[in-house]
């Protein structure tokens, strides 16, 4: 996944949001402006997500052009005018609330609603995309995972004249899961909007941060519960590298000799560290610029991005905040072939109820998104667990 540039066509969804029966050219060209919007964000302001998920980070210098692009876009679509353009005189006629008709509330809530419904499956599969497989299906459906037996055939010795020895099984069986509703509820200041100052692409991705934000936690616990109760052969107390060495040949072993990776949080990478001063020496340069080396115990290491309890963000410093969601003193060790152990489901659109700035007291606009979602851990071969102490 290096290398790769991160643009429209790696960006959009597998269920693209622009083909909707019954809409017009108009709305398809709103969308699509919306999303290239919230993809020039991300670019410029998180180059640290971007490169995470292996993509080259490109600036886009034309930012402020797009978002005004975006604004004419959508009121040329919410207003039917195909001669609106966002000048400060045509902005003007949005700051009376009055003006913004429950058609065109629905229609400004089509596209706001189309675009998330691209841009949280992927912020998604940035942030967990070594582990979590992220899938889009239509409303109303389930989706299934095989789960392949990791069982290794046991040879025998038989008796003369006997055919062969006791029978052995090696079948799939497969998992289920369920979506289920998943609400994110903020206010917007709508005289922002009037006056074609909202910065929409920093709302987009901070609406999809709050659904992915909850997505990656819940990836994360379901690999740790996952880890916490492999036995114990397969659990080490202490970075040293001969604890490494014994689980990633344990892992290894256990999974047919496929190669292991070893996954965790950037302050648990930086202590994966040969105990030999010669080699650390050689690896140096590489820990300095990324945080930990790149390999070890011919195992590749992958950093996860950690977050924040979003309710700690403000809170008193000393009182302990921020939290960190992830734990900081431990690490995975998994086997990795083309399989990610997390499966993360999206059902259907998102969807929403809304209030416009004339029916709230403060004469913001306030949007609840909710998306239908289904994580589960699906794997069947064994995880290992390294903890600090």
């Amino acid at each position: 996944m290096k290398n790769r540039i991160f643009s429209m066509e790696n960006f959009t969804s597998e269920k693209n949001p622009l083909n909707v029966i019954g809409k017009s050219k108009g709305y398809a060209a709103a969308v699509k402006s919306g999303i290239d919007l919230a993809e020039a964000y991300i670019m410029n302001n998180k180059g640290s997500l971007v490169k995470a998920f292996g993509l080259d980070v490109e600036k886009v210098a034309d930012y402020e052009n797009k978002n005004m692009a975006f604004y004419t876009l959508l009121f040329k679509y919410v207003y039917e005018d195909e001669d609106f353009v966002a000048t400060k005189e045509n902005l003007a006629i949005l700051k009376n609330p009055k003006r913004f008709n429950t058609a065109q509330h629905e229609r400004y809530y089509d596209v706001v609603n189309s675009v998330e419904t691209t841009i949280v499956p992927k912020v998604t599969e940035m942030l967990t995309g070594s582990y979590n497989e992220v899938r889009n299906i239509a409303n109303g459906d389930t989706q299934e995972f095989d789960i392949e037996s990791n069982e290794i055939f046991v040879a025998d010795t038989s008796a003369e004249g006997v055919p062969f020895g006791g029978s052995q099984k090696k079948f799939n069986t497969t998992v289920t899961i369920n979506p289920e509703p998943l609400n994110v509820t903020f206010d917007t200041d709508w005289y922002l909007v009037a006056a074609g100052k909202a910065d929409f692409g920093k709302m987009f991705y901070k609406a999809s941060l709050g659904f992915t934000s909850w997505f990656t936690t819940q990836a994360y616990n379901k690999i740790l519960e996952m880890a916490l109760q492999v036995p114990a052969s397969y659990r080490f107390v202490g970075f040293t590298t001969e604890n490494i060495d014994l689980c990633t040949m344990a892992v290894s072993g256990a999974n047919n000799g496929i190669k292991s990776t070893i996954i965790g949080t950037l302050p648990a990478l930086r202590e994966i560290l040969p105990t030999n001063d010669f080699l650390k020496a050689a690896v140096g340069r590489e820990w300095i610029e990324q945080g930990y080396v790149g390999e070890h115990a011919n195992s590749p290491l992958f950093e996860m991005t950690n977050l924040i309890n979003p309710i700690t963000i403000n809170t008193n410093v000393s009182a302990g905040a921020p939290d960190f969601l992830f734990r900081n003193d431990i690490v995975f060790v998994m086997p990795f072939v083309g399989v990610r152990p997390v499966k993360t489901v999206f059902e259907g659109d998102m969807f929403n109820i809304t209030l416009s700035a004339i029916q709230t007291a403060d004469k913001t606009e306030r949007a609840s998104l909710t998306y239908r979602v289904g994580v589960e851990f699906v794997y069947s071969q064994i995880v290992g667990l390294i903890t600090k102490s």
